[in-house]
């Protein structure tokens, strides 16, 4: 056999072992082959599997769909009957008011201070550590509104999810198939429960910390720890072209923004009298995952 012919022999061989042809031992075997009923059980048995599979994934889906704007709402209901004492806590209009020296700065939102106790930072090539036995850091700058905040911008918000109902033909035909599927759409329910309420502790997270950040801003600004913004307004009595006029025109700008005081010798002491008029409010939202 030339040389040629034995390339082309390996070759062929080759090609068949990497198809999987390694079970038939010659090409008359390859070609006589036959249809096996026992093949044909097993490949009705993977579609069984791939329905199980796909009524798994749809009923844990539907269920978690459904869980989560089910505690969602029975959330909110809850935070809604206790809508006056959160009005008293997260009051935002009386907070403006005490960080602003003027009428103009009523639509001035105060930046959001973060605190942090005993710092420790590791520089990226591990060769120094930083400490601080105070770390304040600006999470958000001060800015203009036409309005004040509310809690219930923060807590009662909706997202707008379109929920999906199953394709027919994956609901149970069977009772076997009627257990399974209850019992994944009740753990997806319970699924959808639990991202309900990591989802409403984001939210009230967010707000205690962006209500008492500003806070924060507050208590240092009365000291002098850090500078406040300056807003400056201007007042023209006739505005404006043939098509288009405006009277008493005010325009209100933010200038320059809050920053802080990095000279300790300008800082003052804060005095408090008796009945704490500076204590800053709770400092985390009066939460537990069930709102009780």
């Amino acid at each position: 056999m030339s040389f040629k012919k034995i390339t082309l022999v390996a070759s062929i061989a080759a090609a068949l072992m990497s198809f999987g042809a390694s079970a038939y031992n010659s090409i008359d075997e390859i070609a006589s082959l036959k249809y096996n009923p026992n093949v044909a059980k097993s490949d009705i048995i993977s579609e069984e599997g791939q329905r199980q599979k796909a009524q798994r994934d749809a009923a844990l889906s539907l269920g978690a769909q459904y869980g989560y704007y089910a505690y969602m709402d029975a959330l909110k209901k809850n935070i809604r009957e206790k809508s006056d004492y959160l009005d008293s806590v997260f009051d935002f209009n009386t907070l403006m008011k005490l960080t602003s020296d003027g009428y103009d700065e009523l639509y001035l939102l105060p930046p959001v201070i973060a605190e942090i106790d005993n710092s420790i930072k590791l520089s990226d090539d591990a060769k120094t550590i930083t400490l601080a036995d105070k770390d304040w850091l600006e999470l958000r700058e001060a800015r203009l509104v036409t309005s004040a905040p509310n809690w219930r911008q923060y807590l009662l918000f909706d997202r707008e999810v379109e929920i999906s109902s199953p394709p027919n033909v994956l609901l149970p035909k069977s009772i076997m198939e009627e257990k399974l599927w209850k019992e994944w759409v009740a753990q997806g329910w319970e699924s959808g429960k639990a991202q309900a309420d990591r989802e409403m502790a984001r939210r009230a997270e967010s707000l205690g910390r962006d209500y008492n950040g500003m806070w924060r801003f507050y208590r240092l600004s009365l000291i002098n720890k850090s500078k406040k913004p300056i807003v400056v307004s201007s007042y023209q009595e006739v505005v404006g072209t043939e098509t288009h006029m405006r009277e008493g025109e005010r325009v209100i700008k933010l200038q320059v923004g809050a920053g802080f005081n990095t000279n300790p010798e300008k800082w003052d002491a804060l005095i408090l009298d008796s009945r704490g008029s500076y204590r800053a409010p709770i400092e985390k939202p009066d939460y537990e995952n069930k709102f009780n």
